[in-house]
């Protein structure tokens, strides 16, 4: 309905997590969230483009030719070809996931759900937060965020990810490793509240 309200009283199938949830249950990027979101399926083809996202078993592949069925917004923005959501999540506040038909409010690309992200506003303290990680494989990670109150209403959110990741399988016949990537994002954040 375009306004805060409790989930639990809008009558709509709604899963909603937190950030401080998908943290404990590991939800990197949006190919992660069915396993906090049931009946939602991501599922990635060697073709980004042909990214399919699913909500109880129903979705069509997000190429050019079709439109979409589960539509998918980042801080209310739609975003038309699912294929460029799958990079890791960064400094995401929260994520709902709406089943059921949503044209009423998210238009025709939500027949049969919606994905909503939403990241990190800015807020009127000074803080931040700086985190790594090791894994298997060469993988390395950085990431954090600062905020900054420029004044009396006005703040900025600077957060910032880059990863390393060799991959996982070697061919013998060329020596060269596959599978890995290193990804960069960088996003800047200014709120203003100058009233009417």
């Amino acid at each position: 309905q375009k306004r805060a309200e409790n989930v639990q009283s809008v009558p709509v199938s709604i899963a909603a997590f937190n950030a401080a949830s998908l943290e404990k249950a590991n939800v990197l990027t949006v190919m992660d969230l069915p396993r906090v979101a049931s009946n939602f399926q991501s599922v990635r083809s060697s073709n980004t483009g042909s990214t399919r996202i699913g909500i109880r078993g129903v979705g069509s592949l997000a190429n050019t030719l079709i439109e979409p069925s589960v539509a998918v917004f980042v801080d209310g923005v739609y975003v038309p070809r699912s294929g460029s959501i799958l990079g890791s999540f960064l400094d995401i506040e929260g994520v709902e996931v709406l089943r059921g038909p949503q044209g009423t409010l998210f238009g025709r690309n939500a027949s049969v759900g919606a994905l909503s992200l939403r990241t990190a506003q800015p807020r009127n303290e000074f803080s931040g937060e700086l985190s790594g990680e090791v894994g298997s494989f060469d993988r390395y990670k950085i990431s954090g965020h600062v905020n900054v109150p420029l004044g009396e209403n006005v703040a900025a959110r600077f957060a910032g990810m880059g990863q390393w990741y060799k991959g996982p399988w070697k061919n013998r016949l060329d020596g060269k490793t596959y599978g890995g990537s290193d990804d960069f994002a960088l996003r800047g954040t200014i709120k203003a509240d100058l009233g009417n």
